[in-house]
């Protein structure tokens, strides 16, 4: 049996013929037609073997069987059948845009996509990837019968406050779409609240930090907040028992709002 062949590309299978007499043979090969091809002879030495190549390369989709018939010049005959289905996948997306929720920094954010198998034939995605490290996949491979569908999940997981845009790729056996792109939008944000820890350093570069509930500098630890930082209280207390050093400049000021 071929492998599952999509339409106009070609499946090979190596066919291992043995003369077992003492005697060179001309071996006659027939019976198989399109979309099935072999060569018509093959000579093989005394005590020796060759190996031929039979090739399944159809034009349309379905179920195809053939015959073929050998016979050696000398002695042997028999029959193989051959069995191939042309196939033409097909893949389908939930969605070309992936909105991520708005994350924290720490935290990770998901969401699902349904990919779908919508031609004929088993659709191998051969690999899933993102052009971003932050952006992870899984799985990396699948296997979608025809008809079926499968989830892949998509992960951000931020390191700096801001937004991004990425690119999922699939790779599948679809001979027309062969890659499918997939645009992951996500944003996240510096969200703090509770005691922080020791020697902690809030960055312009993850502007604003907003609290989520009152935050606390407990006595023996420092909070640096370096120029530039913005943050945002929303209505809570930043309560210092230990040391606040925020020192902005002319150019950079440290912003405190409520």
């Amino acid at each position: 049996n071929f492998s599952q062949t999509t339409v106009d590309s070609t499946t090979n299978y190596n066919l291992v013929l043995s003369n077992s007499i003492a005697a060179v043979q001309t071996v006659s090969l027939n019976g198989l037609q399109a979309p099935f091809n072999i060569t018509s002879s093959v000579i093989i030495n005394a005590n020796d073997q060759q190996t031929i190549n039979v090739s399944f390369n159809p034009t349309t989709v379905g179920q195809f069987s053939d015959t073929l018939t050998w016979a050696g010049s000398i002695y042997g005959n028999g029959s193989i059948v051959f069995n191939g289905e042309g196939i033409q996948v097909s893949i389908g997306v939930s969605t070309d845009t992936v909105n991520l929720l708005r994350v924290a920094l720490g935290n990770s954010v998901s969401e699902d996509i349904m990919v779908y198998s919508n031609g004929t034939g088993t659709m191998d995605i051969s690999s899933i990837t993102s052009n971003d490290s932050l952006v992870t996949v899984d799985p990396h491979t699948l296997q979608v019968p025809e008809g079926d569908s499968a989830f892949v999940t998509i992960t951000y997981t931020p390191v700096l406050s801001g937004t991004i845009s990425a690119v999922v790729t699939i790779n599948s056996n679809d001979p027309n779409t062969p890659v499918y792109n997939v645009v992951v939008n996500g944003s996240a944000v510096s969200e703090v609240g509770g005691v922080v820890s020791c020697g902690a350093t809030w960055t312009a570069v993850n502007n604003p930090y907003t609290f989520t509930e009152n935050v606390v500098i407990e006595e023996g630890c420092t909070l640096t907040i370096e120029p530039g930082v913005t943050v945002n209280m929303a209505g809570y207390l930043l309560n210092i028992y230990g040391t606040l050093d925020a020192v902005g400049t002319q150019q950079d000021s440290i912003v405190f709002t409520d």
